[in-house]
């Protein structure tokens, strides 16, 4: 390899012939923006003695990831002179603006508001309002990195005012559940998830220091002072690390050093602890159904809730139950109060995509129907509660045509699903041209693989005594997707019952449907206040958080992120017809 002094000009000269001779060939590739004589770098060091031929890129990925990008890969060296690959746009970072700035929900749009791509992690600034001379409607202007970044975005996309993270945000910094970065909870702005962030926020702290005597309190017993002291004040603090995430409604553990202090008259006095707490508040068994999967407008929608006991107690009777319904478009939100409901026979479920087997276990099929065509992901989604993750890889809605069913084209590399609860059976309905497996693991541990033989499609089957997710690859080039099924085993339960009436002018499309349990505080009147402080009521029992794995932010570099998922949704479309 030819070593050439960027100091001579002979050297130049023949770096810059062999790009005008290369150039034509890079043109077609739309990761190049340009080539020109550059500096040679290794990692972060310049070589200020080495001239190369520098290829400026849009992004620069694993050699894995070329073909799927559909980049052409950079030779080391052309004609003996060394190459380099040089990362042309870099991704700003900055701070999130708050709900009382530019990143508040304007009913009427004016510049200088906060707008974003639906489909991107980035946001940024509406320039101003236009209007077209040919026919006045009304344009938006704002730089392109705003919307498009260059080639994340594409022309139709959805885009939203605010974006969709500014607005409900929990972080915890530096935690030790996500020792790359920090972990963030981001919801789309609503008053359900608006209620469960600060449920998420709160939970964890109640949940570590209850269930039986508090540091204050073990902190005054432990430093009894003298009968002639007076106590003038007391303290009591507390640090908690998170070796896991602190999911709400899940049997995580955390690590929580507390110190008391009491300050008398005379001296200082100490008590600290060091211990390893678990949040006792989680139920194995949480269902919501509904009693159809499509309404009209002004329909009763009927909710069935089944809801198990916490491992410590034995009735779940004593729980405050909600539901929640999302519109489409998130601006319409509705709670319900369930109650409990005792009945002789078998839920009344008129739905095939839901459906409780048996009196003992909940079946639900997930399709893509309502997916758009050609819309791709590389990053984490969340699809009727469970998480689709493409691993950095590329994933594609498509539907081949209008008589097949929409799929997913998923990266042979592998696409990760993750499921809100563990399940115990799994199916997947694939197309393909060459063999796809589907592997389920419970955790780390692998606890079965399925591989298809014979002619596509074909259906993957799995069961364990717990599932956590599975992960499908294949050796062809575009393994389809079409449905996945889950059936989850319930324990003893209880039932809650719930209606809601719609609206006549209710929004056309598909609702999403959210279950929130929490303990309440049910002791009688007259129990020893020692006994009484143990029990804390308002405690979610119920998991309505997932791991959503981790991410690249355009603004915030790398996060482990943590979404609200729906339990279960309904239709509602118009009278057969009809054209809204």
């Amino acid at each position: 390899m030819q070593k050439l002094n960027p100091q001579d000009p002979s050297a130049r000269a023949q770096v810059e012939s062999i790009i005008a001779k290369i150039k034509s060939q890079w043109g077609q590739d739309r990761n190049v923006l340009d080539i020109l004589p550059a500096i040679k770098t290794v990692g972060p060091y310049a070589q200020p003695d080495t001239l190369a031929i520098g290829f400026y890129v849009r992004e620069k990925v694993d050699l894995a990831k070329l073909t799927d990008r559909g980049y052409l890969p950079i030779p080391d060296q052309i004609e003996g002179v060394p190459t380099d690959v040089i990362q042309a746009i870099t991704k700003p970072r900055g701070t999130v603006d708050t709900k009382s700035t530019r990143s508040q929900m304007f009913d009427t749009l004016a510049g200088g508001i906060a707008v974003g791509n639906a489909n991107m992690n980035v946001y940024g600034t509406l320039g101003m309002i236009l209007f077209a001379q040919s026919d006045s409607r009304p344009l938006g202007l704002t730089n392109e990195h705003v919307l498009v970044n260059d080639i994340d975005g594409h022309v139709g996309d959805e885009v939203q005012q605010p974006r969709f993270y500014l607005n409900s945000e929990v972080s915890i910094d530096s935690a030790a559940c996500c020792p790359n970065g920090q972990l963030h909870y981001r919801p789309v702005d609503n008053p359900i998830v608006d209620a469960a962030a600060g449920v998420f926020a709160a939970a964890s702290i109640a949940a570590v220091l209850s269930d039986q005597i508090d540091p204050h309190r073990r902190g005054q017993d432990a430093t009894v002072p003298d009968p002639t002291e007076r106590t003038l004040r007391e303290t009591v603090s507390v640090e908690m690390q998170y070796p896991e995430i602190p999911l709400p409604g899940y049997p995580y553990k955390l690590d929580v050093k507390w110190k008391y202090q009491r300050e008398t008259d005379r001296r200082t006095l100490e008590y600290s602890v060091s211990e390893t707490k678990p949040n006792l508040h989680f139920v194995e068994t949480q269902e919501l159904l509904t009693d159809r999967t499509i309404y009209q407008r002004g329909n009763q929608v009927v909710f069935f809730a089944l809801v198990g006991a916490e491992p410590h107690q034995e009735t779940c009777q004593n729980y405050f139950v909600t539901a929640a319904a999302l519109s489409p478009s998130h601006h319409r939100a509705y709670k319900i109060i369930l109650k409990p409901w005792e009945i002789d026979t078998g839920l009344r479920i008129d739905d095939p995509s839901q459906s409780l087997v048996d009196g003992r276990a909940v079946r639900r099929c997930t399709s893509f129907d309502d997916q758009k065509p050609d819309d791709c992901f590389r990053q984490p989604r969340s699809i009727s509660g469970m998480i689709f993750d493409p691993k950095d890889y590329t994933a594609c809605f498509v539907q081949p045509a209008a008589t097949e069913r929409p799929a997913l084209v998923f990266p042979p590399a592998g696409l990760t699903i993750r499921f809100p609860t563990p399940i115990q059976e799994v199916l997947g309905r694939v197309v393909f041209r060459a063999s796809v497996t589907m592997t389920a693991f419970n955790g780390a541990e692998v606890v079965g693989t399925a591989t298809t033989s014979g002619v596509s499609p074909a259906e993957l089957h799995l069961t364990a005594p717990s599932i956590t997710h599975v992960v499908f690859r294949s050796k062809d080039e575009s393994p389809e997707l079409v449905e996945i099924c889950t059936v989850k085993q319930l324990r003893n339960y209880c039932i809650y019952r719930g209606e809601l009436t719609l609206l006549p002018d209710e929004e056309i499309g598909m609702w999403s449907t959210y279950l929130f349990a929490q303990t309440r505080n049910d002791v009688p009147a007259g129990t020893d206040p020692l006994i009484a402080a143990t029990t804390i009521g308002g405690l979610p029992v119920t998991s309505n958080f997932i791991d959503a794995g981790g991410s690249d932010d355009i603004t915030y570099g790398h996060s482990c992120l943590v979404d609200i998922v729906p339990n279960g949704q309904f239709e509602v479309a118009l009278p057969s017809g009809i054209i809204g």
